[in-house]
């Protein structure tokens, strides 16, 4: 399949099932907004070791299901450190792909 590299990972919001893979994007320009920025800077002061882990569950930092996400996927948990996104936006970014232009816009929720 001859599919062009990714150019751009764009992190729509704050949440774990949504950051914790941008390490797998070394080449494409990781971009956020600030308000998922601030999430990302939090996480980013964890650590990923077995008892970290168990005591974030414990304290409900994080759940059943992150946990057994993380257990699973990230197998250098010892060393894992989540990059910083390229790319921090206020309220918009627009990026011109070429033959389309792209739209970021913050919104204050994304699920209820």
């Amino acid at each position: 399949m001859d599919v062009p590299p990714v150019k751009y990972v764009v992190i729509t919001h704050g949440h774990w099932d949504h950051f914790l893979g941008m390490n797998e994007f070394e080449d494409a320009s990781i971009i956020v907004n600030s308000l998922t920025n601030g999430t990302i800077k939090q996480w980013q002061r964890y650590s990923f070791d077995d008892d970290s882990i168990q005591r974030y569950r414990d304290s409900s930092l994080i759940t059943d299901q992150c946990v057994e996400v993380i257990m699973d996927e990230i197998p250098d948990r010892e060393s894992f450190k989540l990059v910083s996104p390229d790319i921090v936006f206020q309220n918009q970014l627009t990026i011109d792909l070429g033959n389309k232009v792209c739209l970021l816009e913050t919104i204050q929720g994304t699920h209820r």
